[in-house]
């Protein structure tokens, strides 16, 4: 609830528009291990929307994964 409009602003797009991993490749860190993923976008629940390597793609929220940004 505390993403959705109020007051004329739409706070997910201020998270999405702050958002320093949309657009790059990142590690996926989970407890079976760690992939490599593309950050395509926050959801209509905030969470990172992920592409991994075989085209699969994934909703992740807090505290079931840890990011990186790859270099």
């Amino acid at each position: 609830d505390y993403y959705r409009e109020k007051d004329g602003v739409d706070y997910r797009n201020v998270y999405r528009e702050k958002n320093m991993v949309i657009g790059r490749t990142i590690d996926v860190l989970a407890a079976a291990g760690h992939k490599k993923a593309f950050a395509l976008d926050v959801d209509e629940e905030c969470r990172l929307v992920v592409r991994y390597e075989d085209g699969t793609t994934e909703s992740l929220s807090s505290g079931e994964i840890s990011v990186r940004v790859s270099e």
